[in-house]
């Protein structure tokens, strides 16, 4: 199991009305992480991590730790409010394409596999506000010509219904698998972040397999909610069965890659919290191991819940 943390939330957060911790520099996000067992990969913040690539260098060495991911921002700068590829003024768009392409460089320089862009000011809020044929061709055109950029990277489209638009163009599986269906580059995946999912009424394990029909590379975001907004809490806290049914899944289908916390730490120690995250799903994990795979098949096959719940009840 390849754990990972994105540093986003090692340092100073911030919601709409409070702020938590305090701003640390990169070198000491990762020197805090590295306090975290179990934990042996970061998803770093382009280009805010970047910044000291000597001191984001030497921390990721000091600590040991891989780059799971390198997660493109585009949506903190004031010149995205509008849109990154979907703003009207090309420009804008085309700077957006290339911090995609720097992204992908980047990923590159620090060994990451990939780069994982969530697109969430690409969207609209009122009707008659947006031309949606249009904003899902620029869409299209720039994820294509990004991914076209770095064929040894993965570029991967991490959806989510809102936020902070009311209505974002990538909001769910089904729209990022048609993406990826006429995008058409074999490096373009998408990012199944749990809480997203769960927010967006999905049933994450489906979402996953979805994912797998369609042949999509997935990368794994790790939270919970209470599909009521997306909370990113400690995964399992509060959806659990959807959990183990996911492990089950991640197993069934082979994933070997990295699983990522999107936990917001806000009111809890973020060492001993990230700690908690990596024991709870380690646990869970080994709890859906438990599980005799021939049975479960042969109760799903047999369209069985009564027989599923019996033998997953059995587990406790």
């Amino acid at each position: 199991m390849k754990l990972a943390v994105i540093s986003g939330f090692l340092g100073k957060l911030q919601d709409r009305f409070c702020g938590y911790h305090e701003a640390k520099e990169i070198g000491n996000k990762l020197d805090l992480l590295g306090q975290v067992k179990g934990v042996t990969g970061v998803e770093l913040i382009y280009p805010y991590d970047f910044v000291d690539l000597k001191s984001l260098q030497e921390g990721l060495s000091r600590n040991n730790l891989q780059v799971a991911a390198v997660n493109l921002n585009l949506k903190n700068d004031a010149k995205w409010v509008r849109g990154s590829l979907t703003a009207t003024e090309a420009s804008i768009r085309e700077e957006a394409l290339r911090w995609i392409k720097e992204a992908m460089d980047a990923a590159a320089v620090v060994g990451s596999p990939r780069v994982t862009v969530a697109l969430l000011n690409d969207g609209h809020d009122y009707n008659f506000e947006i031309d949606y044929q249009q904003a899902w061709q620029w869409v299209v055109e720039g994820i294509s010509a990004g991914a076209k950029a770095r064929p040894d990277r993965v570029l991967s489209v991490e959806y989510k219904l809102n936020e902070p638009r009311v209505r974002t163009t990538i909001g769910d599986v089904a729209k990022g698998i048609l993406l990826c269906q006429e995008v058409a580059e074999k490096n373009v995946g998408l990012t199944l972040d749990i809480g997203h999912s769960l927010y967006a009424l999905e049933n994450p394990s489906e979402s996953l397999a979805l994912m797998k029909h369609f042949k999509i590379q997935p990368y794994i975001h790790l939270n919970d909610n209470c599909r009521n907004w997306d909370w990113d809490l400690l995964p399992g806290t509060v959806n659990l069965w959807d959990m183990i049914e996911f492990l089950y899944y991640v197993k069934e289908f082979g994933y070997d890659d990295w699983m990522t916390f999107d936990v917001f730490p806000s009111r809890i120690d973020v060492v001993r919290g990230f700690n908690l995250a990596v024991m709870q799903t380690k646990k869970l994990q080994a709890l859906t191991d438990k599980l005799d795979r021939d049975t479960v098949r042969k109760h799903i096959q047999a369209g069985d819940p009564v027989g599923a719940w019996e033998n997953l009840f059995n587990l406790l």
